[in-house]
């Protein structure tokens, strides 16, 4: 018996002693946990130039980012603006980071979607050597990431979800347009002091005023040195029109609302400035210029193709898409825009002008011709379709509004 027991402690120790050189030996497929461990010794954020992102093996695809002067461009994206606080962001997350070894091994890295087709790939430039990071998968709590370097067979695990971090949600590759600056001016609606609003070819100019109050003139004819703060404090500005080409009036809370979306107009994508400056801004005759207090002038133009709306800053090759509600926001049709009354006639309901010009002759070159009901008037009412547009004068008066191709089919049936 007491053989026996020898024999058998023999053997399992003969089998701990296999397994160890085993472990040795197969390095390759080792698993351990040691304390945690910088992911990038000496990792500078100064020093990095170029930041590619990229899912798995699609390296052609790449958002690329570099540094210049003012901050970042976004090169994969027709080299415009990019957001310096979300790539800051992304040199923040990696520097000093630091993570557990889990794992050692290439046999290791599909577990942990760290293959080079799998991972995600943030690859770093500059002067020096400069890491190319891979992350991987989530850990099981959710708010962990294992990550290797792309030269190292060791993974790490991190308390921190990478993905998250940088500003990339979901498995799909990373979008440049995520990357790019998508607040078109930077401005506080305060600063904004004149706005000139050119459409197709008419003029109106707006200027910021102060309002004038019981309260504001009375501190005016008081000019003792104790009430200066207190007259700085209780000023109200209101948006005045001062020019304009005087045909129709505009609606004045709708100043305001260019104001508005002239300091926060966001931008969905940037598209490539050799197409659409030469196809697009070429034949565009809308723009805006504000003027602020500080000597600055941007001017904005507004192109429009297949319902779709695009902008540039002048001086600028840059040409962004904007969504249809901002273009309304801060390009308001003459609808929107000016105090238009038209005849109440059934044809029109559901419909809006975009524009209008003053042409004398205007009507008595089409032929195409509708009597309609005005209440209880008749209201004559001339159209044409030219391009996308229906022009409409009523009762062959001068001035010709534009309206959506649908109205030309509507005033043409015969109901």
């Amino acid at each position: 018996m007491k053989n026996k027991q020898i024999l058998i402690a023999i053997l399992i120790f003969l089998g701990l002693i296999a397994i160890y050189f085993t472990t040795r030996q197969g390095s390759e497929r080792s698993s351990v946990i040691v304390g945690y461990q910088p992911v990038s010794e000496g990792f500078s954020t100064i020093n990095v130039k170029k930041i590619e992102l990229y899912k798995g093996s699609d390296s052609k695809h790449a958002v690329t980012l570099n540094r210049v002067t003012n901050g970042w461009e976004v090169e994969s994206s027709f080299k415009v603006p990019g957001n310096n606080d979300k790539i800051q962001g992304i040199l923040n997350t990696i520097a000093g980071i630091e993570g557990k070894q889990r794992a050692t091994g290439k046999d290791f890295f599909e577990d942990f979607h760290l293959t080079d087709d799998k991972a995600l790939h943030l690859v770093f430039t500059g002067e020096e050597s400069l890491p190319h990071l891979l992350v991987g998968k989530r850990g099981d709590d959710g708010r962990s990431t294992f990550i290797r370097l792309a030269d190292k067979d060791a993974i790490l695990i991190v308390d921190k979800d990478i993905h998250n971090e940088i500003g990339i949600w979901g498995d799909g590759n990373p979008k440049s347009e995520d990357w790019i600056e998508k607040q078109f001016l930077k401005l506080d609606e305060k600063q904004i002091q004149e706005i000139a609003y050119h459409l197709n070819g008419k003029d109106f100019l707006f200027k910021r005023q102060e309002k004038k109050t019981e309260k504001s003139k009375d501190n005016h004819e008081d000019n003792h040195e104790d009430n200066k703060n207190t007259e700085n404090k209780d000023k109200e500005y209101e948006w005045k029109l001062v020019s304009w080409d005087k045909i129709f009036n505009v609606k004045e809370s709708k100043i305001q609302d260019i104001a508005s979306a002239a300091s926060s107009l966001w931008i969905e994508d940037a598209v490539d400035p050799a197409v659409y400056n030469n196809d697009l801004f070429k034949h565009t005759n809308t723009r805006i210029t504000i003027s602020t207090g500080d000597n600055e002038t941007y001017v904005i133009h507004l192109a429009c193709k297949d319902d779709n709306a695009y902008i540039k800053k002048e001086g600028s090759s840059a040409v962004y898409k904007i969504a249809l509600h901002e273009k309304k926001r801060i390009f308001p049709d003459a609808g929107r825009f000016l105090k238009i009354d038209l005849p109440k006639i059934k044809e029109l309901e559901g419909y809006e002008v975009s524009d209008y010009r003053i042409d004398a002759d205007w009507a008595g070159k089409h032929k195409t011709v509708k009597e309609s009901n005005d209440g209880d008037k008749t209201v004559k009412v001339v159209y044409a379709l030219e391009g996308d547009t229906t022009w409409v004068c009523f009762n062959n008066d001068n001035t010709v509004f534009a309206f959506h191709k649908g109205l030309y089919e509507k005033l043409k049936s015969k109901e």
